[in-house]
């Protein structure tokens, strides 16, 4: 439904960001921290596993969907490379990426253990829960935006570019055979990985190395802001839970408008990969 076009933030890495960047709060910033270093090892996964499985099919009889794949691709491996560039921050401010080797092992095991299609519905998870928190973002814009300029600017291209695409991986997964069954199974699997082994680690990890938290009480990350709780960004459950329906697709929930005020508002800070442009 919504055109997919690659597109670099004007973003120059090598100024570094403050350490409490979002509205000088600890947790705020360290939620958003937290996801950028799961970003990387994630959106590469979400693009290799599209891939495989689309290389599987004859996908001549939809040429749409051949061309949302390819700028699919290309939009993840932009997203693994600025997030890249901003962990490499994060590395400089003292944090690491205590999640990575986690990750690979959960994603080896899949390889060895999982079909293509199981992997992929793993993926149409992660994309559904991404789509739902660029939903809020796009439409709830907040005050640190306008004080932290370069990191508002990556978080809001991040959020319009999942908006754009978050419908593919879920056309693939349906057009390959998958079924309910699988998807809300690996919903459930998913969800499990990503808050508790994968971003609550990190999460807890940041906070505990900015000394925001002592060792052996999580519980104080999140009584420290009700943020840290629903993420800065917010999180809607109802939606969120809509993706267990049987006749759930992604564009049922329509928010190209939000997206396109956000591209429409930071056109000048967007660099256009390929011939393309912003319509």
């Amino acid at each position: 439904m919504s055109s997919i076009t690659p597109r670099v933030p004007d973003i120059d890495w090598s100024r570094g960001f403050d350490r409490h960047w979002c509205g000088g709060s600890p947790a705020a910033t360290h939620w958003y921290n937290a996801m950028s270093l799961l970003f990387p090892f994630g959106e590469r996964f979400f693009r290799d596993t599209a891939l495989e499985v689309a290389a599987g099919l004859d996908l001549s009889h939809h040429p749409q969907l051949q061309k949302d794949l390819r700028d699919f691709a290309a939009q993840e491996s932009l997203h693994a490379a600025q997030h890249q560039h901003y962990n490499e921050v994060l590395a400089r401010q003292g944090y690491d990426n205590v999640a990575d080797r986690s990750m690979a092992w959960w994603r080896d095991k899949g390889e060895r253990y999982l079909s293509p299609l199981t992997r992929l519905a793993i993926v149409c998870t992660y994309e559904h829960y991404t789509a739902v928190l660029a939903e809020h973002m796009l439409s709830s814009p907040r005050l640190w935006m306008t004080k932290s300029p370069d990191m508002a600017l990556i978080w809001g291209w991040h959020a319009a570019e999942e908006t754009e695409h978050k419908a593919v991986c879920f056309d693939l997964y349906t057009l390959a055979g998958g079924g309910w069954l699988r998807r809300v199974a690996a919903f459930v699997a998913a969800s499990v990985g990503l808050n508790l082994l994968f971003f609550g680690r990190q999460y807890l990890y940041l906070m505990r190395k900015d000394r925001r938290l002592r060792a052996g009480q999580p519980r104080a990350a999140l009584a420290s802001s009700p943020r840290a709780v629903f993420g800065p960004v917010g999180v809607n459950f109802g939606a969120i839970l809509s993706y267990m329906h049987p006749s759930f697709h992604p564009w049922r929930r329509d928010n190209r408008a939000h997206m396109q005020t956000w591209l429409k508002a930071n056109t000048g800070r967007l660099r256009i990969v390929g011939k393309r442009a912003v319509s």
